[in-house]
């Protein structure tokens, strides 16, 4: 079509308005289609992923509806509208070649089982935080976990990863990461692995604001269950707080074992109680074996007998390896005597500047006579116990 009035002006005009909306286009992401990415409102119902009739992934909601033969790198998004808990649960039975995607966005389970399980069938599955999110996993039963996984002994091939939606070997997370809190608050399950007398293997974190907490009784923060071994832990960022009860705040669960665990990057604070290490074995003879720390800001906390990293109340022996940017590790011992050397900690200035969201935990040497009191930056009471070493 030619624009004869006013001679080629227009035309030329046309051209470079086509050329400039086809340079646009090509620089915009490309747009996911439906089979990319799915949205389910976990207030309808119980979502169950297995795996499809005849190929890729099987979703179902109670209530709701059911989708077949998906494709299996599909994106899972799962979201909650409305105030308040639900007792919609998260089942995923699927084993496929990559993994399960699933992207939690804001959901709220409270309920008297397992909020989140991953079955013994199970395959890998890819957890992913949203940004600006808040995610409750809360098992109110003594026997389940806050996000519980039982698909132990595949190792790779039934990998749990976290992350946020930023995450890679070099992101440091700030506030604007997703957030997910996991807690049993009964008696003898982990916060994020094992149920009572069920292991917590092949996890690994690589970002996200993650608040893990073990039943009274046996559960480790993130690893095992009472009685069950946390193995195969592997952190590499995010901000990460593991309380255990009766066992490790990341490792093993009461009278059990924590091993293979290593930490190469994030800002990790691991606190075991009642004779639990902080990272290492539960209470009652739980050993700590190969722990290797490399790399990011690590504080472990034991008690009543328990190291700070290494074997539960009871036992002595440990494999502690440390390297790359260990110097910013520390650990200690509750009630009883420090488990080795402390490494210099950084400068004060860069100490608040790194844990900022921590400023009144007191971290105490009880068997070092080089103490030094802190004045806390936001004001000279509000930490007096605080002690530090070498500074």
């Amino acid at each position: 079509m030619h624009f004869r009035f006013g001679g080629n002006l227009i035309m030329k005009k046309v051209i470079s308005l086509v050329i400039v909306l086809g340079m646009i286009f090509t620089m915009m992401p490309p747009i996911a289609s439906a089979a990319d990415e799915l949205m389910f409102d976990l207030k309808t119902g119980t979502i169950t992923i297995e795996n499809g009739t005849e190929s890729g992934l099987r979703i179902t909601q109670d209530g709701g509806e059911e989708m077949d033969n998906i494709s299996a790198s599909t994106v899972i998004n799962l979201t909650q509208t409305g105030a308040g808990t639900t007792a919609n649960r998260i089942i995923v039975k699927a084993h496929v070649p990559d993994g399960v995607n699933i992207r939690l966005d804001g959901v709220n389970i409270q309920v008297g089982n397992a909020p989140f399980e991953i079955t013994a069938d199970a395959g890998r599955v890819n957890l992913i935080l949203a940004d600006g999110s808040s995610n409750k996993l809360i098992s109110t039963s003594n026997n389940y976990a806050g996000l519980q996984k039982m698909n132990t002994g595949k190792e790779e091939d039934g990998l749990l990863t976290i992350s946020c939606e930023s995450a890679s070997l070099t992101h440091e997370c700030d506030e604007n990461c997703g957030e997910l809190i996991a807690e049993c608050l009964g008696f003898f399950s982990a916060g994020i692995g094992g149920g009572q007398n069920f292991g917590g293997y092949d996890i690994e974190i690589y970002g996200g604001h993650i608040i893990a907490t073990g039943g009274k009784f046996g559960g480790a923060g993130i690893g095992g269950g009472y009685g069950g071994a946390g193995s195969g832990i592997h952190i590499y960022g995010g901000n990460i707080e593991a309380t255990g009860g009766r066992g490790a705040g990341i490792g093993g669960g009461y009278d059990a074992s924590g091993k293979n665990i290593t930490i190469s990057g994030g800002i990790v604070h691991a606190t075991g109680n009642n004779g639990g290490a902080g990272i290492g074995g539960g209470s009652s003879a739980g050993s700590g074996e190969d722990i290797t720390i490399s790399g990011g800001f690590v504080t472990a906390t034991g008690n009543n007998g328990g190291a700070g990293i290494g074997g539960g109340q009871g036992y002595t022996g440990t494999t502690t390896n440390y390297g790359g940017d260990a110097k910013k590790y520390h650990h200690q011992r509750r009630n009883g005597y420090c488990p080795g050397p402390v490494n210099r900690r950084p400068s004060r200035q860069r100490y608040w500047q790194r844990w900022p969201q921590r400023p009144h935990r007191c971290l105490q040497q009880p068997c070092d006579h080089r103490r030094k009191y802190l004045r806390s930056p936001h004001g000279h009471n509000a930490c007096k116990c605080r002690r530090r070493i070498g500074l």
